[in-house]
């Protein structure tokens, strides 16, 4: 994977996500209304997303650390809706919701 500083065409309000850690992350400005991101690409050249400035700083080692505790994140995410998935769905009706709603009032 390969690591490049690139413009930005979001401007510096937009909050993107990192590729790497999944933080959010603001576009650097390095000049009057120009910003500039740390992109990342695969060994075949594909976008696969933004990278905070903590990454983009941050050796091989660390980066892969911070895969690796992602990755993990997201097993245990899969996990937790996968439990879900497995069980039986109640919805309220709409008796349920008008008399919640009449209730509060």
């Amino acid at each position: 994977m390969r690591i490049t500083w690139e413009s930005c065409i979001y401007g510096g309000t937009v909050p993107v996500t990192c590729a790497i850690c999944a933080n959010k992350c603001y576009p650097t400005q390095v000049r009057p209304h120009r910003f500039v991101l740390a992109v990342l690409y695969d060994n075949r050249g594909r976008f696969r997303g933004e990278v905070c400035r903590s990454c983009a700083a941050s050796s091989p080692e660390t980066i892969k650390q911070h895969l690796q505790e992602r990755l993990t994140r997201l097993r245990h995410q899969t996990n937790e809706l996968e439990s879900l998935l497995r069980e039986e769905v109640e919805c309220p009706g709409l008796e349920a919701e008008f008399h919640h709603f009449c209730a509060e009032s």
